[in-house]
């Protein structure tokens, strides 16, 4: 179950955060075989360079080793919500406007809700659609549970590794204020 694969995701992170020596390298993106979990030999290529691309890293030979992570999400409104970028190699994302992204786990309160969109909307920016206000506090998270079946509405990067977002913790939407002052000078 996704629950049960976000567990174990969970527990990597954390596991990363309490040692500085201890990395992730995504493979969230990568199709695996579909009679076992394992991954196809093309994919352990891609995994390979990105595990190459991130110990060259954390030795300062290259700039970054991580694709996009989330750097906040804000409530527009009661029901359109932002999530914020930020670029550590790349300067764009993908999929385009038009394909929904499917890795990203957004929570109202406890409980996972599914958006009734979330599209790119800009070179930094993801933007999802609630069927009706939340009750409790909204959250999102990246890179959550098994690997998505479609890997089609996955976000990347542009750099030459196509790096997906970083894995990350559940981040709390911040709500813009609903009222406004115009001033007339």
């Amino acid at each position: 179950s996704a629950t049960a694969w976000d567990t174990v995701r969970q527990a990597q992170i954390a596991a990363a955060l309490a040692d500085g020596n201890t990395y992730i390298v995504s493979k969230q993106d990568l199709q695996c075989d579909t009679a076992s979990p394992d991954m196809t030999a093309t994919d352990l290529v891609t995994w390979g360079a990105r595990l190459g691309q991130k110990i060259a890293y954390t030795l300062g030979l290259v700039a970054y080793g991580d694709g996009p992570r989330i750097a906040g999400v804000v409530g527009i409104s009661s029901t359109l919500y932002e999530v914020t970028l930020t670029h550590q190699g790349g300067t764009d994302i993908t999929p385009s406007s038009a394909t929904q992204i499917v890795d990203l786990l957004v929570k109202d309160g406890a409980s996972i809700v599914t958006p009734s969109s979330i599209v790119r909307h800009a070179t930094n920016k993801i933007r999802f659609t609630l069927s009706g206000a939340p009750a409790g506090i909204v959250t999102v998270q990246s890179s959550y549970g098994k690997v998505p079946s479609s890997q089609s509405g996955i976000v990347r990067d542009n750099t030459a590794h196509t790096l997906p977002l970083e894995s990350s913790a559940p981040i709390t939407a911040t709500i813009l204020a609903s009222t406004a002052t115009i001033t007339f000078e």
